[in-house]
């Protein structure tokens, strides 16, 4: 479950996946967030999967979307 003080990144690319390159910008942005620091856990939602390896604290693909809006 995501917790109030988890930041998230959203992209909805049609020809690739979450990768290092949105991480990093990810990281880069939550940094100027009010609140957040290096230990905020960071979660990302693709269109087009995420790579592996990335320290996310949550995934989501659009076959995940569904039951996360019902909830």
């Amino acid at each position: 479950m995501v917790e109030a003080t988890d930041f998230g990144s959203i992209e909805w690319l049609e020809n690739g996946s979450f990768g290092r390159h949105e991480y990093d910008s990810l990281v880069r942005d939550m940094l100027a967030v009010p609140g957040a620091d290096t230990g905020t856990p960071l979660v990302a939602v693709s269109r087009s999967g995420v790579d592996h390896g990335l320290p996310l604290a949550a995934r989501w693909g659009p076959d995940d979307l569904p039951a996360a809006w019902q909830a």
